[in-house]
């Protein structure tokens, strides 16, 4: 037997208590385990006989068990039964359902640890490739390493070149070519005799030498992969391995030009899997068929590829492109139809194409789990967006009528391509707060501990070791989710657009994308009209921006003192570039979508007229318009304010006096409870986060780029850290300097403070873009509350503390750098809060209460004196 996931295993034992397996019968009737064991026979001939039976309905046909397994042998059979239908709907393309139950089989290796079941090839081998196949990466990556670790540790030498190989695979698909190169040739390395896997080897590193643009080297390993797969009679997998090395031999002839040569080799390929099997393998056939179209559009054969790529959705049951299928192929497909539609001259289709193919795109990347492979593909997705937007743009220049709906499918897409993982954790954290676990509560727990001690950690070897284990105990807690039980919707336009329209019934909406170095593209709704805008001059967006924001805002005060009309006159021009039509938005309140550098700006520091934006609006943010899709609840009760404030500090943080200030001014009107300096621990603040209070932090915030930003409390708190929490916090309230500043992630916006506190659920967080001043500070949170009591809506709130700063302010305090920093993102919310009652209430309630209760106690005396009479 080859046990291999046997690093953290008892860690992951710990966590598997935590699932809600829908494989698990449910039901609890005591049945013989002799006939237990011949049910579980049964159904395991079931999926080897009649697998139609098991795809049509998995978790009905798991039903069928009485109960539980107890003894060994039925657990075995069991977790035989799980890898059976795991391998059923992977061969029928059913990718997710795979992955469920692929899942649920090394949930119940770790359970029952069955004997005679080999790991590697029958669950961790396809689970790997399978996450690779959906595109969570990191996850397969993890999953692969931790196998090689395993089958190191256990000197079986004979599987690992396969291992290496799958490995290869992963590096290969995340565009990491000489990782692949390095894997590929580990593999080799240990090989004996040339055989199957060393094909594949091969063939990895044709593709990897391919992405390095070495043709020749590609063209020879891709040769040596041919000789060795192509051999005698291939069966089974092999044709399958032959087939993937034609279709590598057939795209590297097309990238020459070779194209009647590159069309041989694929209708090879095709002829060969349909074949050897003529029912199944659908996806395999599909992702031919999808590399025979590519090969005929680039020949200029329209009409044929497009019949290739008609060809691939019916592969995977997508009817006229309305079904949604989270797999890149099918994503590549419609992306191939939209561009022969288009060079065909059939425009209404091709935007039709172009829009469900970010759709479907947005889709695979729901299944995607780690952060990491998430930001990957977030960041390739923007070609697709980027090709999509240049044609619809050019549909919409030409456009004499409906220009609206071609606006609203243009924004739709663009808001699609922003802000994904931070919609999935959101969506992930809802998930985590329907189990409170013991269990789930120590993972995060550990999790939290390690990464606390990496971010104390100096030696580069124990860094190494903390991240591992971090790495291997976060595979083990993803692997624990049950994600693959959650039912994945497709985005739909129609929801949408309602939010927009509702949203802009009192709202000037704003959607910003720097699609590339020479286009910007600029959104508006107001009073529910959407226009768009595309710029070509980017040099006020793409030059002068990032020296406005860095001269102005991040390097101090000074800048403005200089010269005010400098300020005032770059700043309007910056508006009119990003707003054309900035006069239209008569509206009192913004929503703005940033994209990139945009997320560094304030906005309501800008100036139109003679005055500053702030005068007039009440300016907020969001990362997505998507997040006002999502379902949030509002409460009338009325909440507290947790305080954690911390004024001493150690060097070379200086201490921060104003926050003792800012607290009393806070508490002085509003319900509060204080945390305060060695009170301000993180299980404090853990706890605080689970209450639904509002969440006010003063201390300081360290954001270079030198390091992750974390929150200076007792102990540190990373954004890693706030990764593995929950809350019930409605809003929080960052007075600490760069919380809502960090390094921009492309398509994903800032990797802030303020971010992690929005992807835990909180429906809006105040934070601020740059350093704060400590004597404006104090002021600018205790109007924010007054009016947060007065208003109940923060954005109002946020804008009306500035207008009151702006009001009294001396004439060198009213530069933007003092008041400005502090904005709000997230959605629009009420927030009802709690006032602090007066000293003098509580006196004369405590009189009245101690008054009536001597009138009781007299009345009562005076009674049994009667009595007794």
């Amino acid at each position: 037997m080859r046990s291999l996931l046997i690093i953290s295993v008892v860690f992951f034992s710990t966590l598997s208590g935590c699932r809600n397996d829908n494989a698990t019968p449910q039901k609890t009737t005591n049945v013989p385990d002799s006939t237990l064991r011949l049910q579980l026979k049964a159904m395991i001939d079931t999926t080897y006989d009649f697998p139609e039976k098991v795809t049509e309905d998995p978790d009905a046909f798991m039903q069928q068990l009485p109960s539980q397994p107890v003894n060994p042998e039925n657990q075995r059979f069991y977790t035989l039964l799980l890898i059976n239908m795991g391998f059923c709907l992977k061969d029928a393309g059913q990718v997710l359902g795979s992955i469920r139950y692929f899942e649920k089989a090394l949930d119940a290796q770790q359970q029952y640890h069955p004997q005679n079941i080999d790991v590697y090839n029958y669950i961790t081998k396809p689970l790997g490739n399978l996450y690779t196949r959906t595109g969570d990466f990191a996850k397969a990556i993890s999953l692969q390493e931790m196998s090689i670790r395993s089958a190191l540790a256990e000197k079986d030498l004979a599987i690992l070149p396969s291992l290496y190989n799958n490995l290869a695979i992963t590096f290969q698909q995340t565009g990491q070519s000489d990782s692949a190169l390095h894997a590929c040739r580990q593999g080799l390395a240990l090989q004996q005799q040339p055989d199957a896997v060393t094909g594949l080897l091969y063939t990895n590193i044709s593709r990897s030498y391919r992405d390095q643009q070495q043709t020749d080297s590609a063209g020879l390993y891709n040769a040596k992969a041919l000789l060795i797969l192509q051999k005698g009679n291939p069966t089974g997998d092999s044709v399958i391995w032959a087939s993937a090395a034609l279709e590598l031999k057939s795209r590297l002839a097309a990238e020459a030009g070779h194209y009647d040569a590159a069309e041989t080799s694929i209708q090879q390929a095709i002829t060969q899997l349909e074949h050897h099997f003529p029912e199944s393998k659908q996806r395999e056939k599909a992702k031919l068929y999808e590399a025979r179209a590519a090969v005929r559009r680039q020949n200029h054969h329209y009409a044929d590829a497009e019949k290739d790529y008609l060809h691939v959705l019916q592969l995977f049951g997508v009817q006229q492109r309305n079904r949604r299928i989270p797999d890149n192929t099918v994503t590549d497909a419609l992306h191939g139809l939209a561009a022969c539609y288009r060079a065909q001259g059939n425009t209404d289709t091709a935007v039709d194409c172009y829009v469900k193919a970010v759709e479907n795109d947005y889709l695979v990347q729901q299944l995607i789990v780690s952060k990491e492979s998430n930001y990957y593909n977030s960041q390739h997705a923007r070609s697709l967006l980027y090709e999509a937007l240049n044609f619809l743009w050019g549909e919409y220049e030409n456009a004499s009528n409906d220009r609206s709906s071609l606006a609203l499918k243009m924004l739709w897409i663009t808001e699609l391509s922003k802000g994904r993982q931070l919609l999935l954790e959101i969506d992930r954290t809802r998930h985590w707060q329907l189990d409170s676990s013991d269990n789930r509560q120590a993972a995060f727990a550990r999790l939290r501990y390690l990464y606390e001690e990496i971010a104390l950690e100096k030696d580069s070897a124990q860094l190494r070791s903390l991240k591992q284990q971090v790495k291997d105990i976060a595979l083990q807690f993803q692997l624990s989710e049950n994600y693959f039980d959650k039912q994945f919707s497709a985005p739909q336009i129609d929801r949408f657009q309602s939010a927009l329209e509702k949203s802009a019934g009192n709202n000037d909406l704003i959607s910003w994308l720097m699609a590339d170095s020479s286009r910007f593209y600029s959104f508006t709704c107001h009073k529910g009209k959407l226009t768009a805008f595309r710029s070509g001059d980017t040099v006020v967006v793409k030059q002068q921006l990032p020296a406005f924001i860095q001269t102005y805002f991040r390097q101090g005060p000074a800048a403005y003192d200089n010269d005010p009309a400098a300020y005032r006159a770059t700043a309007a021009k910056i508006l009119t570039s990003l707003i054309p039509d900035v006069s239209r938005l008569s509206a009192g309140n913004w929503i703005i979508s940033p994209d990139a550098l945009l997320y560094g700006l304030p906005v309501d520091a800008l100036i139109s007229g003679n005055d500053f934006i702030a005068a007039k609006k009440n300016c907020s943010y969001t990362y997505t318009f998507l997040l006002n899709t999502l379902d949030y609840s509002d409460s009338k009760d009325k909440a507290g304010i947790t305080i954690f404030s911390k004024t001493k500090h150690t060097r070379p943080l200086p201490d921060l006096p104003y926050a003792s200030d800012e607290q009393r001014k806070i508490s002085r009107h509003f319900s509060t409870s204080v945390k305060e300096n060695e009170q301000a621990t993180e299980t404090a603040f853990l706890e605080a986060m689970n209450t639904p209070a509002v969440l006010h932090i003063a201390t300081h915030a360290v954001a270079d780029s030198g390091q992750q930003p974390f929150l200076v409390l007792s102990q540190p708190i990373t954004l890693d850290k706030l990764q593995y929490t929950t809350t019930q916090c409605p809003l929080v309230f960052l007075s600490a300097c760069q919380t809502a500043s960090g390094k921009v992630i492309t398509a994903e916006g800032m990797e802030s403070l303020n971010k992690a506190f929005l992807s835990k659920g909180v429906r809006g967080v105040v934070a601020a873009q740059w350093q704060v001043d400590d004597a404006v500070m104090p002021k600018l949170s205790e109007a924010f509350y007054e009016e947060l009591y007065r208003t109940h809506n923060p954005i109002t709130a946020l804008a009306q503390a500035k207008r009151k700063f702006l009001q009294t302010a001396s004439l060198s305090r009213q530069n933007p750098w003092y008041w400005a920093p502090l904005n709000y993102t997230g959605v629009e919310t009420s927030i009802f809060i709690r006032p602090r009652q007066p000293v003098a209430v509580w006196v004369i309630s405590g009189i009245l209460i101690a008054g009536a209760l001597f009138l009781l106690i007299r009345f009562r005396a005076r009674v049994m004196i009667l009595r007794q009479k």
